[in-house]
């Protein structure tokens, strides 16, 4: 399974910061993408960070072999790239709890799911304190 993270919004930093956390983001890609499914092989997972409130979740409908879905992130982050006090770990976090969000609703076999969950679970413990 492919994952895309992506970001639909007006927060005129939040690209960046996503680039600061790329290194983050392309572990947790690696993670997913090294779990083998059964139900889905092909299939695709994207997140797209919505400027809506964290616990926004919505699945968009597609027959594409994509499992596409919105979720939110805490927009008043300060995430000025020379922010001393920049909030990139907070949302680092934010992606980890969309992302969990995401694997609670998805339309995934159980045995599919308790793969990416263990994925999931063994990149937190490597790459969040």
């Amino acid at each position: 399974m492919q994952l895309s993270v992506t970001a639909v919004t007006s927060h005129r930093f939040l690209g960046k910061a996503l680039g600061r956390l790329n290194t983050h983001i392309t572990t947790l890609k690696q993670a997913v993408e090294s779990v083998e499914l059964e139900a889905e092989p092909e299939s695709v997972l994207m997140m797209t960070l919505m400027d809506r409130p964290v616990g926004h979740f919505k699945e968009i409908p597609n027959s594409d072999g994509i499992l596409q879905y919105e979720v939110g992130y805490q927009t008043d982050l300060s995430l000025k790239p020379r922010d001393s006090a920049s909030d990139d770990p907070i949302l680092l976090n934010n992606i980890v709890d969309g992302f969990q969000l995401i694997l609670d609703e998805c339309r995934l076999t159980a045995a599919d799911h308790d793969r990416l969950q263990a994925a999931f679970e063994g990149w937190k413990a490597q790459h969040l304190p």
